[in-house]
């Protein structure tokens, strides 16, 4: 469903707006600054990595199925087959790490934020971008562009379906398991457009490890 229909119908049914937003909203922040070694969760076709502003000496996207633009490549940017739940990283390795819509979508939420919370430095910084779907916010959105366009191509069951297969894990939930195993550290959450009632579209977890 991804690789057929995302740029035409998935996030918001119109391409580039919501992307725009959720990548920005990754990158708040950073910059003119520089990180040494950058891993990136759930790169996908290595979209995010145009909205990257700060420098960096090794940069690692990695999914758990290889879509990437080989163009992308280079002798500082890497691709890697990599499961969130199960990281194969060393301990204390990246000093930023970049978590785009992935953990709603995985079997064991609360793993994946432990081995997260491990591959991080201290001092580090790693940003989980979360879809709030169960908002009226998002579900508006989504029924004005991807369900109605998704309904002009006679797809609208499919792509419905999709996403309740997809999105396991309600953000509340995750949210509340990220506050349970950071408590040590400093965790940051940031709302878009504005944290009231149900207005919430997406927010970002910021951790920075101690």
């Amino acid at each position: 469903m991804y690789d057929k229909l995302y740029s035409e119908i998935f996030i918001t049914g119109r391409k580039g707006i919501a992307r725009t937003i959720m990548h920005k909203l990754l990158e708040s922040g950073d910059n003119h600054k520089h990180f040494s070694q950058v891993l990136e969760i759930g790169a996908n076709k290595g979209e995010h990595l145009s909205s990257v502003k700060h420098t960096f000496d090794y940069y690692l996207m990695t999914d758990v199925e290889d879509r990437i633009n080989k163009s992308l490549l280079s002798d500082s940017v890497e691709f890697e087959l990599a499961d969130v739940c199960n990281l194969h990283y060393d301990s204390n390795y990246f000093d930023k790490i970049t978590v785009t819509c992935v953990l709603q979508h995985v079997q064991d939420p609360e793993a994946a934020l432990v081995h997260l919370l491990r591959c991080l430095r201290p001092g580090g910084t790693c940003r989980i971008l979360l879809m709030c779907d169960s908002n009226l916010s998002f579900r508006l959105i989504r029924s004005l562009t991807t369900l109605r366009k998704a309904k002009k191509l006679g797809l609208l069951e499919e792509v419905e379906v999709f996403f309740a297969r997809e999105h396991r894990n309600d953000y509340i939930k995750i949210i509340k398991l990220a506050e349970y195993n950071f408590k040590a550290h400093k965790l940051v959450q940031k709302s878009w457009p504005f944290r009231f009632w149900q207005m919430e579209t997406f927010r970002v977890l910021e951790l920075t490890k101690l």
